[in-house]
Parts: C-alpha cells; sequence; structure tokens
C-alpha cells in the first residue's frame, strides 16, 4: 500500500494525490507460516528442542533437525530461546 501526499498552498491544507492499494510483497498462507508464533515447535518437540539447548546443543543444528521435521524455524528463534533458559 503506497500513499502520495502534497501540500497544497492556495487551500492551505495536505492532499492525497496518489493512493495505490496493492500489496508490495508476497502474502498468502506460505508467508503466514513463517510469522514467529508458528515457527515455535509446541508439545513434545519443544520439549526435546529446550533439553538439546539446555545441554549445549548448537541452536544451528537443533534449527536444521527441526527443518528436516518439517517445522520451519530460523536459527535466531532458537538462540533467542535459549537466552530465555
Amino acid at each position: 500500500m503506497s500513499i502520495y501526499v502534497a501540500y497544497d498552498i492556495v487551500r492551505k491544507l495536505y492532499a492525497i494525490r496518489k493512493l495505490i492499494t496493492d500489496h508490495n510483497h508476497a502474502h498468502g498462507p506460505a508467508e503466514y507460516e513463517m510469522y514467529s508464533a508458528h515457527r515455535q515447535p509446541a508439545g513434545p518437540l519443544q520439549e526435546q528442542t529446550v533439553a538439546m539447548l539446555r545441554n549445549g546443543a548448537n541452536p544451528t543444528l537443533v534449527t536444521a533437525s527441526l527443518n528436516q521435521q518439517r517445522l520451519h524455524t530460523r536459527a535466531r528463534d532458537l538462540y533467542n530461546m535459549k537466552n530465555q533458559l
């Protein structure tokens, strides 16, 4: 979405000159799945992930393991999780 605003000197006010409501990025189910709330492991997978991080596992390797199990996560998520432990 883009809004172009210009100042009108005669009427002494700002006016919208152009409004574009198209998305400038991809959107859909694939992008929705990559929100941070959906990238977090849950249930037994979360317990396993926490156990590995507490025992000193490398978050990058844990991320690779989770991605193989079809949970699309990022290493940064696991570094954040490790810092919260």
